[in-house]
């Protein structure tokens, strides 16, 4: 009788704001949702913020509207601040800002390798050859970050919390786009 073979380890990823209640749980539930549609069952998408600003909220409420006009669920969801588990085994670390890659960085050195602006996400799902597996195009972009990193600031996402509905609209147009680039670069067929 032989064994049946373990399911693969889904890819991890993790995007992080500042106080994941807005920006970073949107891009968490568009790239889980926009990831499943593509390769059901392979990645696994978390959110955090690099600061505490008490205890455990939902998720911002023109979030949450953006969320329910896209058919996605804020259901089961409390913001979190970065901590070591969040890190652990991670594959890849989205930022919305530069700042928040920065601040990452200073507290969890270990994922340097893995760890982008949406920004530069953009530009490397745009630009980066297709064909690998999934953990292979992720390790492979690293490599691309020297011609990026000096377009980082002009790439943020602006937190959208405590202004209108227009600056809401605004992150979610180009958090919707950015999934859609990230979506098609990373679960592109290999071969």
């Amino acid at each position: 009788m032989s064994n049946p073979t373990p399911a693969p380890k889904p890819i991890r990823l993790l995007t992080v704001c500042s106080a994941n209640i807005a920006r970073s749980p949107y891009l968490e539930r568009r790239l889980q949702h926009d990831l499943d549609a593509a390769a059901p069952s392979t990645f696994l998408v978390d959110s955090a913020g690099t600061h505490s600003f008490g205890p455990p909220r939902r998720m911002a409420s023109g979030t949450r509207e953006r969320l329910a006009r896209a058919g996605m669920s804020s259901e089961n969801f409390r913001s979190a601040v970065i901590s070591a588990t969040h890190v652990r085994d991670v594959d890849l670390v989205i930022t919305m800002t530069e700042q928040h890659r920065r601040d990452v960085l200073a507290e969890y050195p270990s994922v340097f390798d893995r760890i982008f602006t949406v920004g530069e996400m953009e530009i490397i799902a745009a630009q980066a050859p297709t064909g690998a597996s999934a953990r292979a195009k992720i390790s492979a972009a690293q490599t691309m970050r020297p011609a990026i990193r000096g377009r980082h600031t002009l790439l943020d996402v602006d937190d959208p919390y405590g202004h209108g509905d227009a600056e809401f609209d605004a992150m979610a147009r180009r958090l919707d786009a950015a999934s859609a680039l990230i979506t098609a670069w990373i679960t592109s067929p290999t071969g």
